[in-house]
């Protein structure tokens, strides 16, 4: 049997405009990161890395649009103040993120109960036990070697019950998303990754 594989997919950004609301909740979303950040400016919280919201939105849109997802279930990997994940609420699916800094998951439920949009957000890392990683690896990169619960059993599910997961993930570190998604997501399951570029990357697990 051939190992998985992920299968990139063409995702053209429409350039539909930004609805209202969904403006509003982002807007929001960027005021309070920023004081979020200014309050934590003498111990500044690690790993807080903020994407293009209104990108996500037409990708995401463009994803619900086409059917292009096998199911329902969507879940952020480091999810911050949750917006992709509220996003994707927005849009129709049953959306969760994880967060390994439970302020931040604090932050999140916060700003999606102001806004009457139901979403989960779990704390832990999105590494699940038993992901296999070369040694070298465990070595260099905290987020694999540093011991946290794992996020997606605070949400009581487990990688592959999600149908689409979301990542922006740190520079040079793509492939610490790409093993853990190809090791224990189901099979059609959708990767999305924001490329730092004003757009995003879509694969397929095999």
């Amino acid at each position: 049997m051939e190992p998985p594989s992920l299968e990139t997919l063409e995702l053209d950004d429409p350039g539909t405009a930004t609805p209202d609301g969904v403006r509003a909740l982002i807007e929001e979303a960027h005021d309070r990161a920023l004081a979020f950040l200014d309050r934590a400016a003498s111990q500044p919280p690690g790993g807080f890395l903020s994407c293009d919201n209104d990108v996500l939105w037409r990708a995401l849109a463009e994803i619900r649009r086409r059917e292009l997802a096998p199911g329902e279930r969507f879940c952020e990997w480091g999810s911050g103040f949750g917006v992709v994940t509220l996003l994707a609420a927005g849009l129709g699916f049953e959306a969760c993120g994880i967060e390994v800094q439970p302020e931040l998951v604090g932050e999140a439920q916060t700003l999606a109960r102001e806004f009457g949009i139901h979403a989960r957000y779990g704390a832990g890392n999105f590494v699940p036990p038993g992901t296999r990683f070369p040694p070298e690896s465990e070595r260099a990169y905290s987020l694999i070697r540093t011991p946290t619960p794992d996020g997606h059993s605070a949400l009581g599910a487990t990688l592959a019950d999600f149908d689409l997961i979301y990542v922006y993930p740190w520079p040079d570190e793509e492939w610490i998303a790409e093993t853990v998604f190809t090791q224990h997501a189901r099979s059609g399951a959708l990767l999305l990754t924001f490329d730092g570029d004003d757009w995003v990357t879509l694969r397929r697990r095999s």
